[in-house]
């Protein structure tokens, strides 16, 4: 680990609009394959997915350069459906092989009206996935056999889902919060969908709607952890003044609670994440914000995370804002995903994150790791 260096990167080809990636063994080789999600903002190619499969074998210490990867192509069924944001690799169905699960908003750029008439007659992404063709002795290398399935087509945002058994019956289940920027306010709520069962699976799935509020304005993601150590997974949401806690009580039974945000924590937001970072055996809660109209002030906090303690949520800041200033709605500091792990294996999780910082006169696109310091 080289702190205050450049790590080495490995470049696995360009693609237009990419927007996400998820990893995963695809084909049963061993070998890590890279799922890539692109839209359709400003570019003639259609949206779509497609696979990289991995083509080096395994090494216990592989340099850098040992990895490479081919592109077999965008999936056919795939092809046009809206404007791909979010991907997830996870075993679906059942059958002991990846799938690839999918999100995403109507194919248009950003900057519309937040309205059903706006939205109306335009693809959508919504929620989809792919079953993988193994299941009936496919090839996965063939991009045709990657057969697609609607959970929710019609749904505005399918961006920053999290698959968890919520109910207890051994299935996956999806939880997300619609809300992006052209998502009608009237529609913005956090959602469960319920994994029907192998048998139906392929089906559209059943919807409950935890929480509706026009507070939330774009992408503002979930999270999913057992915080009350009951056995029973919690859900996580935040808006730019509270953190939502939809506590789990079995037999799909949940009971808001709002925790208002410490006013430096005020801001509008999007990633989230529940991790003990002090190791004291409880769940804490991590977020992050994204700029208002270019905006991310100093005496803002940009990375956060709420303490769980027993007298309630203690709030620390991780890095405060930038003060860098974006022209225009869509411009400015911007953090889009948390991962948390043990980076240099000291025994504390750390964040990896990565924040876009753009305007017209220059673009900063990084990824960042915090250190946990440990206590």
């Amino acid at each position: 680990l080289s702190p205050g260096s450049f790590w080495p990167a490995v470049d696995v080809g360009f693609f237009p609009n990419a927007e996400n990636a998820a990893f995963g063994d695809l084909d049963g080789d061993g070998i890590v394959d890279i799922v890539v999600v692109q839209g359709v903002e400003y570019r003639q190619e259609p949206s779509g997915v497609r696979i990289l499969f991995g083509e080096t074998p395994p090494d216990p210490v592989p340099p850098p350069a040992a990895f490479s990867w081919r592109d077999y192509g965008l999936l056919p069924e795939s092809l046009g459906l809206g404007h791909y944001l979010y991907v997830k690799v996870s075993d679906l169905d059942g059958d002991g092989f990846s799938d690839v699960v999918v999100g995403g908003r109507a194919a248009r750029p950003a900057g519309g009206e937040r309205t059903e008439a706006a939205l109306a007659g335009l693809p959508r992404t919504g929620l989809r996935w792919f079953q993988n063709p193994l299941v009936f002795g496919g090839n996965p290398r063939d991009p045709a056999q990657w057969k697609m399935y609607a959970i929710d087509p019609a749904i505005p945002s399918g961006h920053g889902f999290v698959l968890a058994d919520l109910n207890g019956d051994g299935h996956l289940d999806l939880v997300l919060n619609n809300a992006d920027w052209d998502t009608p306010d009237s529609e913005e709520a956090v959602l469960l969908y319920l994994h029907p069962g192998p048998e139906r699976v392929t089906a559209s799935w059943l919807s409950l709607e935890l929480y509706r509020s026009p507070e939330f304005y774009g992408k503002e993601q979930v999270a999913v952890g057992d915080l009350d150590g009951d056995g029973f997974p919690d859900i996580v949401a935040q808006s730019e003044n509270v953190v939502h806690i939809f506590w789990n009580r079995g037999g799909l039974s949940f009971v808001r609670e709002e925790i208002a945000k410490h006013p430096a924590l005020r801001w509008r937001s999007r990633p989230i994440a529940l991790a003990d970072l002090n190791n004291d055996g409880r769940l804490d809660i991590i977020g992050a914000a994204i700029h208002r109209e270019g905006q991310l002030p100093k005496d803002v906090a940009a990375v956060w995370w709420l303490e769980q303690t027993k007298e309630g949520w203690a709030p620390h800041v991780i890095k405060w804002g930038s003060g860098f200033l974006g022209l225009g709605t869509f411009n400015g500091e911007k953090w889009d995903q948390l991962v948390i792990l043990d980076v240099n294996s000291d025994g504390f999780l750390d964040i990896v994150a990565n924040v876009e910082e753009f305007n017209r006169l220059s673009t900063i696109l990084s990824v960042v790791w915090f250190e946990n310091p440990g206590r």
